[in-house]
């Protein structure tokens, strides 16, 4: 008769995802703040061109990660813009461009223990899609304050660890 393996045999790997996750359900988000904002639009430029292929560009990264005591701050970046697309071996200035700074504080229970490899982890997949929804707000009332056609960023789907493969829709019989 087999026995069945003991909970402390199973490979270190998984005790650390499972000390990932447990660490991750204790943190609480404190606050989110932008730290500085830049939007300008060029609208010589943008009244002056009749209806074009527009190149949209944005990004949205972790910067700055600092502990006080259970604090733990994350500084993101957002940059936007958008420019008339021409040929592709011609550069176009762009006609408007954001530039955005974010900081977000989390507190962590007092019992964790504070490591550098989980708040990185933690800045880099799970606080990106905290702040993005604050950067989506924030770009699209720059837009309706300077009078300009709305625009509203896709939602995000920030991927942890490999993407998984897409089935097809055209399953057997199809």
């Amino acid at each position: 008769m087999r026995r069945p393996a003991s909970k402390s045999s199973t490979p270190s790997a998984n005790s650390a995802e499972k000390a990932w996750a447990e660490w991750t359900k204790g943190v609480e988000i404190h606050e989110v703040a932008a730290d500085s904002v830049a939007f300008s639009v060029d609208r010589a430029n943008l009244a002056d061109r009749r209806v074009q292929r527009v190149e949209v560009s944005f990004r949205l990264e972790p910067t700055s990660l600092s502990w006080a005591g259970h604090e733990l701050t994350l500084g993101f970046k957002f940059e936007f813009g958008m420019r008339y697309r021409k040929q592709r071996s011609e550069e176009v200035a762009p006609f408007l461009q954001a530039s955005m700074s974010y900081r977000a504080t989390y507190v962590v229970p007092e019992g964790s223990t504070t490591q550098p490899d989980f708040a990185d982890r933690f800045h880099k997949q799970i606080a990106l899609a905290h702040v993005f929804p604050f950067v989506r707000a924030q770009l699209a009332d720059l837009f309706m304050r300077a009078g300009l056609p709305p625009l509203y960023l896709p939602l995000a789907h920030i991927r942890q660890g490999t993407p998984r493969k897409r089935q097809s829709r055209r399953g057997k019989g199809a």
